[in-house]
């Protein structure tokens, strides 16, 4: 079945640096074969080479899926003819297109809604942000921050990339901050590793939102450079080869989280919460063995699972 897009004014809207109307055709990508948009003025703001445009819906014969310029749906299934959003309102229909969507009949109630005011735009890149699974820390504390700030971020123009990047400068000035092992410092240190946690959630937001690339190589340095300090500050307070061990098999359960992407509640988040509390309490030992033992045993499960 083929898609027919119904543009208007809003379906210009930005969002996140893409108009809502290229968004639509996103998700439709998934479910037909060939997308047409009418009027076809609108060819001035949608780049995707495989849209065709229509200069009169009656140059359209056959019965096709017909959706409204300015619909965000998070998830389509194409069960029934007439398909309703979250409000009640029709938003698509399978028949010949038309301008008019008043069609009677109960129809299907999809997650979807139009977009009609600028705060539509902001629940639109909050279900953007919260389509993948997370670890509860990442999904109850950092994504709320990021996806609170998404905005924002998308309007000032930044890329995933800088958040990445901001997020290891912090991650780095943690490490520096551990190194005195002085209460004080292990506490801000502990602070910076929470907000380079809040930044590589941002940097990860923006990415989804753009369709930008990850880089969870700078995670991983800056993993490396967080437990290296916390390892560092174990040492100085404990002494001995025992909190190098634990360091090293708590790097290495990151590690292995972070290269095997799979549900579960506990993640690279997680870990650092752990150590910004054991900071708090000063108890950097206590913590690297629960992480030892919480992170390899998380990624030995991911690894069977």
């Amino acid at each position: 079945m083929k898609a027919v897009i119904i543009a208007n004014e809003k379906s210009s809207w930005d969002l996140c640096g893409k108009s809502v109307i290229e968004r639509l055709i996103e998700e439709l990508g998934y479910h037909f074969d060939e997308i047409y948009v009418y009027p076809a003025r609108y060819r001035r703001i949608v780049k995707d080479e495989n849209v065709k445009f229509l200069r009169s819906l009656r140059d359209f014969k056959e019965r096709a899926f017909v959706v409204k310029g300015n619909a965000f749906i998070e998830e389509l299934k194409l069960d029934g003819n007439i398909f309703r959003g979250e409000d009640g309102k029709i938003i698509a229909y399978i028949g010949k297109p038309s301008k008019r969507f008043d069609r009677k009949g109960r129809g299907k109630r999809i997650k979807g809604f139009e977009i009609e005011e600028r705060k539509d735009i902001e629940k639109a890149v909050k279900l953007l942000t919260q389509k993948e699974s997370r670890d509860i820390v990442a999904t109850y504390i950092c994504g709320k921050i990021a996806s609170f700030l998404s905005s924002s971020l998308c309007k000032a123009g930044y890329s995933s990339l800088q958040l990445y990047l901001v997020s290891f400068l912090l991650a780095f000035l943690s490490f520096l901050f551990y190194i005195p092992s002085k209460y004080i410092f292990a506490v801000f240190a502990g602070i910076f590793a929470i907000v380079s946690g809040v930044m590589e959630e941002s940097g990860r937001t923006i990415a989804i939102l753009r369709n930008e690339r990850e880089f969870f190589a700078i995670n991983i340095f800056s993993d490396f450079m967080i437990i290296l300090g916390f390892t560092y500050f174990a040492w100085k307070i404990y002494g001995g080869v025992i909190p190098w061990i634990l360091g090293f098999l708590a790097a290495m359960g990151v590690a292995g989280v972070e290269a095997i992407k799979a549900e579960g509640i506990i993640g690279r988040h997680l870990f650092i919460l752990i150590m910004f509390i054991a900071s708090i309490f000063y108890q950097p030992t206590m913590a690297l063995l629960l992480l030892a033992i919480i992170m390899n045993g998380e990624a030995v499960r991911r690894m069977v699972k």
